[in-house]
């Protein structure tokens, strides 16, 4: 289309991307939908799965990791609720962006329009670094659809990102060697070099034109206005960020909020922690009163 925002590099790069994401998609192990939202920034995929009844949970991947991060953790999520695993416009997926997203705002606004074309009045956000910025982002300014938040090691926005990772990442971009950077994913993440993800992740960071808001730091005032139930897990050795500081300021701002490190973890948090913690919490959080409608009508 020709006006399209961003873009493989070349058509060896998205067919590339397409394989492996494919593949990541083809053990997904619940059954599932793919549905297409119409926003001002473009159309954005989702996949749905679980129940027909519940507050929705919806999923927003890290970057360069597409709904599939999810194949671990869905059929936990899905249990005994609606679950949305939203492609970010933006970056390599099933989504395509049509116009630019320049500021927080603008990335607030595109979810906010995905939840109101899937018909969702209010929804658990579970988000993992840029995704986990994304649901923070969300309930900071856009806070009407967002039932709680569960957020695994986001990305900047409770600490502020080390130089060695962003330094690391830039050298990555640079190199033009997969070996190089499935050394550097591997440490970022804890994955096993040769794994599907890493594959999926070099496919996406690494042959398309990325635009996508840069995750902000979020001020003391942000956090404290965040008005619904929190919970933030962090990797205890995680490269982007110091767990200890996003814990403290966490712990200090978020009114509503558990918030803990994962011991031994990276930035990318086990499944089996994940597929407990975040049940668990969502199971709280709608005990003292079962939300009221879930979707418009």
């Amino acid at each position: 289309m020709g006006n399209e925002v961003g873009g493989f590099t070349t058509a060896a790069a998205a067919a590339r991307f397409r394989a492996a994401y494919d593949r990541m998609m083809a053990a997904w192990p619940v059954d599932r939908t793919d549905l297409d939202v119409a926003t001002s920034f473009g159309r954005t995929r989702v996949v749905r799965s679980g129940q027909e009844g519940g507050t929705p949970v919806v999923l927003l991947h890290g970057q360069g990791a597409t709904p599939a991060m999810w194949v671990e953790n869905v059929a936990a999520l899905a249990a005994r609720r609606p679950v949305f695993a939203v492609s970010t416009v933006g970056e390599a997926g099933p989504s395509t962006q049509t116009a630019p997203l320049r500021r927080p705002e603008d990335m607030a606004l595109w979810l906010d329009e995905v939840l109101a074309g899937l018909g969702v009045a209010h929804a658990h956000l579970v988000g993992a670094s840029y995704g986990g910025w994304i649901a923070l982002n969300q309930a900071v300014r856009r806070p009407e659809r967002v039932a709680s938040l569960a957020v695994l090691d986001p990305a900047r926005a409770l600490a502020g990102l080390r130089a060695r990772f962003v330094l690391g990442g830039v050298v990555m971009s640079l190199a033009g060697s997969d070996a190089a950077r499935r050394w550097f994913l591997s440490e970022l993440t804890g994955e096993r070099r040769d794994a599907p993800s890493v594959d999926l992740t070099i496919a996406s960071l690494y042959g398309y034109r990325i635009r996508l808001v840069m995750p902000q730091y979020l001020t003391d005032d942000e956090l404290r206005s965040i008005a619904v139930p929190a919970l933030v897990l962090l990797g205890e050795h995680s490269m982007p960020h110091d767990a200890r500081r996003a814990l403290d300021r966490a712990r200090a701002l978020i009114p509503s909020v558990e918030a803990d490190i994962v011991p031994g973890s990276r930035h990318l948090l086990p499944a089996d922690v994940i597929n407990s913690r975040v049940p668990a919490f969502l199971d709280r959080v709608e005990t003292p009163a079962r939300q009221a409608p879930e979707h418009e009508h």
